[in-house]
């Protein structure tokens, strides 16, 4: 641990009130469109693993999509690739954001749904690792959020190029991604572990 890493504490239980599961472009775009996404639906099986946890024991679920002008290439408003995945749409008991940066959080109501629902615990789970799923927990941790967990294998990541124009691989980029967590005070964990866990009403 250097100077300027977090203590990293691994959640030991859930409290349904206070738990939502953050879903970030988990939109047909990565899947079958313009920005297809290795991993994807391993990531997209795990998370609707925890959809359906988190629907049983009552967590908030909270659905980001990212949408573009309808001229744009990719995630364009009113298009295919726009929408969710016909695997894990979001329930009448579901929240949903609408964003056009980056992080879930930039431009966004979230922050203001999150505090409306009582959430204070999220984990994060969506595509891709290394920029949608890391900005937005970043931007978590930086609103004060008491606790964020990244779900690593609800997660995926697209082929980087590094400075030097070298291609790093998905999994490459995924994994780093991930490796960088810790150093914001943010644990890493499997769907099967989360699932593990006890769950309080509060």
């Amino acid at each position: 641990m250097t100077d300027t890493d977090f203590p990293v504490i691994r959640p030991s239980t859930l409290i349904a009130s206070k738990t939502g599961v953050l879903l970030i472009d988990f939109q047909n775009e990565h899947f079958t469109g313009a920005l297809p996404v290795p991993g994807a639906e391993r990531a997209l099986a795990n998370a609707k693993r925890l959809v359906s946890h988190a629907h049983k024991e009552r967590m908030s679920v909270f659905y980001v999509r990212h949408l573009a002008p309808k001229d744009s290439t990719a995630f364009a408003e009113g298009t295919s690739g726009a929408e969710f995945h016909p695997n894990l749409q979001p329930s009448s008991r579901d929240h949903i954001v609408t964003k056009s940066q980056v992080s879930a959080f930039e431009s966004t109501d979230l922050g203001e749904q999150l505090g409306r629902a009582g959430v204070n615990h999220l984990l994060v789970c969506g595509l891709t690792t290394d920029a949608e799923v890391a900005s937005s927990t970043l931007d978590a941790v930086k609103q004060g959020f008491a606790v964020a967990t990244v779900v690593g294998d609800a997660c995926a990541a697209r082929a980087t190029t590094g400075e030097s124009g070298t291609t790093i691989d998905s999994d490459t980029t995924h994994k780093t991604a991930l490796g960088t967590m810790p150093s914001i005070g943010v644990p890493v964990m499997t769907t099967q572990e989360i699932l593990a866990l006890p769950v309080s009403v509060s």
